[in-house]
C-alpha cells in the first residue's frame, strides 16, 4: 500500500484514538473493511446519535495495539502531508491539523570516546566534552539533511530519569540518546542509516511489553548489532520492585511479543510472567546509586519518589 493511500486511514485512526467517537459517515467502505476485526471484537461499536450514527471506541488499549501493528512508525509520522507547522498555522489556523514533523532535536550525553562526525561539513561534535561541561548536548535530525556518523556504542534510553543519571551505569565509549518513550521515525532513520551501521545499539527501556516492543522496532530497522540491556539480577529486581498493576495494563501486547522468537525478549518475558510483574527502568540507576554509596535505604527512597 502506498504512503498516499495510507494517510486517510491513519488520520481516521488518529481521530478515533484522540476523540473516542466519530460520525459513521466519516468511515469509508474501504476503511470499515479494514476496521472489521475491531467491530467484531467490540473495540469499536456503532450507536445512534441524533439523526445519524456514530462509531465509538470502548477499548482504547486494543485500538492502540491495532495502530502499533499497522503503523509501527506512529500515526503522526504516517498521516502527514509534508506541510510545516508554520505553514499549516497560516492556512488552517491550527499548527497540528495537517503538519508532519520534518526535524527532531535529540538530547545526547557522551562518555569516553564518543565523537560524532559531520563529514559533509567537516565538523565534529565531542559529546563527552559537551556532557562534561554542560551535562548534555543535542543534535538536530532534519529530513533530507546529512546525518552525523558514529561508530561507537549507542544507548537508546526511554526514560528521562535514567538518561540524566546514565553515568551511574558506568558507560564506556558510549552516547546515551534520549528517546522519550516511543522512538520517533527520524531517530529510527538515523539509527538504521549507513552513518551508524558500524555502531552497536543497546536499548535501555522499561521491562514491560511496551519497552520490549520499542527494542524490537529498533532491531528490525537496523542491519547492524542491536541488543537489549538485561541486568544479571533482573529476576530479583522484578520480584522485589515490580508492579502487577502495570503488567495488567499492557498484558494484551504479550501474545504478539511471543510470536517474534527474539531470545532477549523471551528471556525478559519469562521473568515478567514468572513474577506476574513488570519493572520500570528507573530502578536500575536508583539501585546503582545505592550500591555505590553503600546505602540500601537510599535506593529504596529513590524508588519511592
Amino acid at each position: 500500500m502506498s504512503e498516499a493511500r495510507k494517510e486517510p486511514f491513519a488520520a481516521l485512526l488518529a481521530k478515533l484514538r484522540d476523540s473516542g467517537t466519530i460520525p459513521a459517515s466519516a468511515v469509508s467502505r474501504a476503511s470499515e473493511e479494514k476496521l472489521k476485526p475491531l467491530f467484531q471484537s467490540e473495540v469499536l461499536t456503532k450507536i445512534p446519535r441524533g439523526r445519524g450514527t456514530a462509531v465509538t471506541l470502548s477499548k482504547p488499549e486494543y485500538l492502540q495495539e491495532f495502530i502499533d501493528k499497522h503503523f509501527p512508525e506512529g500515526l503522526e509520522n504516517t498521516a502527514k502531508t509534508g506541510m510545516a507547522r508554520s505553514e499549516s498555522a497560516r492556512i488552517f489556523r491550527d499548527s497540528k491539523k495537517r503538519s508532519g514533523r520534518t526535524a527532531l532535536p535529540v538530547f545526547i550525553r557522551g562518555f569516553g570516546e564518543s565523537t560524532l562526525m559531520y563529514r559533509s561539513k567537516g565538523h565534529t561534535l565531542n559529546t563527552a566534552r559537551q556532557t562534561e561541561l554542560f551535562g548534555v548536548t543535542s543534535i538536530m535530525l532534519t529530513e533530507g539533511e546529512p546525518l552525523p556518523e558514529y561508530k561507537g556504542n549507542i544507548a537508546t534510553v526511554e526514560n528521562l530519569e535514567v538518561f540524566t543519571a546514565f553515568q551511574r551505569l558506568n558507560p564506556k565509549n558510549t552516547i546515551a540518546v534520549y528517546t522519550g518513550g516511543r522512538i520517533h521515525r527520524l531517530l529510527l532513520h538515523w539509527l538504521s542509516s549507513p552513518e551508524t551501521s558500524k555502531a552497536e545499539v543497546i536499548h535501555y527501556g522499561d521491562y514491560d511489553p511496551a519497552g520490549l516492543g520499542d527494542y524490537l522496532r529498533i532491531k528490525a530497522a537496523r542491519e547492524g548489532r542491536t541488543e537489549l540491556f538485561i541486568p544479571p539480577d533482573l529476576n530479583a529486581l522484578v520480584k522485589k520492585y515490580g508492579s502487577e498493576t502495570l503488567l495488567e495494563k499492557s498484558a494484551h501486547l504479550i501474545p504478539r511479543l511471543h510470536e517474534t522468537g527474539d531470545k532477549a525478549v523471551k528471556t525478559v518475558l519469562e521473568i515478567l510472567l514468572k513474577n506476574n510483574r513488570v519493572l520500570e527502568q528507573e530502578v536500575l540507576t536508583a539501585m546503582k546509586e545505592a550500591r555505590q554509596t553503600g546505602s540500601t535505604e537510599q535506593g529504596k527512597e529513590c524508588l519511592k519518589q
